[in-house]
């Protein structure tokens, strides 16, 4: 068990289950989120005729998918 510190008043949480960038995130009847194609790289390479300064970053259609539990709250006795 994680020792409590002055600053820690009893909240334990939130905390990051998951983040991560994907094509689409679906919802389930059920509730359950299923995350499609997660990506970890993206590489761009500009036509050979693009100079540097002429080249300019492409849109990206991506999904920021971020999952957080709630922790939880230690009772506090006065």
């Amino acid at each position: 068990m994680a020792r409590r510190s002055k600053k820690n008043s009893g909240l334990n949480g939130p905390y990051v289950c998951y983040a991560a960038f994907c094509e689409k995130v679906l919802q389930e009847k059920d509730g359950v989120f299923s995350l499609i194609r997660i990506v970890d790289r993206i590489t761009v390479t500009p036509p050979p005729s693009v100079t540097f300064e002429q080249a300019s970053l492409p849109a990206l259609a991506l999904t920021l998918a971020i999952g957080l539990n709630l922790g939880t709250q230690e009772e506090r006795t006065s």
